[in-house]
């Protein structure tokens, strides 16, 4: 019986048993298939059908974007990023990834300058400004308050 890797053998007449939209290939080898009687439909053919996959894998889920704009010498903006990097990010629902921008840095728009001169820290969720974060709030009311955001942005979609 001629088995390939990741294929599976049907060894029976199928030609007419199956819609248009199931893949086979027919090869014809040299062997007689055993069991099956010589001159008959399927003697000496196979249809070689592609197994099913093993297991689903999900997509990995996409992780949404957190951005900090900040400044140097900002006690504020200094304490909201460590704050920030001491939770695991990767535990919400979805993901988040931290980019932190410093407003003063070389390269920076100057309409981004202007927009957050004196309000930062300000957190942005997937680009939108999110109201602002408690100094007092840390640890798992931070975890809290963020995943509620998470969930709100999300579930806008």
């Amino acid at each position: 019986v001629f088995i390939a890797a990741g294929f599976r053998p049907y060894l029976a007449p199928v030609v007419a048993s199956f819609p248009a939209a199931v893949p086979m290939d027919w090869k014809r080898f040299s062997a007689t298939v055993p069991g099956v009687v010589a001159g008959s439909q399927c003697a000496g053919f196979v249809a070689v059908i592609p197994l099913p996959p093993v297991a689903v894998i999900q997509s990995p889920i996409e992780s949404l974007e957190l951005t900090l704009f900040s400044r140097q010498g900002c006690c504020l903006c200094e304490g909201l990023e460590q704050r920030l990097k001491d939770l695991d990010l990767s535990r919400f629902e979805p993901p988040l990834n931290l980019e932190v921008i410093d407003i003063d840095g070389p390269g920076i728009d100057p309409e981004l300058r202007i927009r957050y001169d004196l309000e930062v820290p300000v957190l942005a969720l997937q680009g939108k400004p999110l109201p602002r974060v408690s100094p007092r709030l840390s640890g798992e009311g931070l975890f809290n308050w963020l995943q509620r955001l998470c969930s709100t942005i999300a579930g806008s979609d």
